[in-house]
């Protein structure tokens, strides 16, 4: 008689793939933190990073991009991964636009987004 060993089957095949990277990274991301002495709670932690936005404004040609202040342990976390957080505010050089529009004051184009880490 051969011993019954149950199969494992998810029932959402995705999610289950995709669950053993994100325990490693929760793992390391834990380990790293305590390495410099933080215990941050997932919760609170990830609402904060949540709120990090970023914002480009455009008039004129110029370009300037800036992004919401780090509140929580949010900012502590990035540090202990290693992972800079951009500037607050970032100007980038002057676009040459051949549009007649990019003389209008009222021309203004504001984007947002969510904030991406530097490496």
């Amino acid at each position: 008689m051969r011993p019954h060993i149950p199969s494992v089957r998810c029932r959402y095949p995705r999610p289950c793939v995709c669950l053993v990277p994100a325990l490693t990274l929760a793992k390391e991301l834990t380990r790293l933190c305590q390495e410099k002495g933080l215990q941050p709670e997932w919760q609170p932690l990830l609402t904060d990073r949540d709120r990090l936005q970023e914002a480009t404004i455009e008039k004129d040609g110029n370009v300037i991009t800036t992004r919401t202040h780090v509140s929580g342990q949010v900012g502590n976390v990035f540090k202990a991964t290693g992972i800079a957080l951009p500037a607050n505010i970032s100007e980038l050089p002057p676009r040459t636009r051949a549009s007649a529009s990019s003389t209008d004051p009222k021309n203004v184009v504001v984007t947002l987004a969510p904030l991406r880490a530097c490496h």
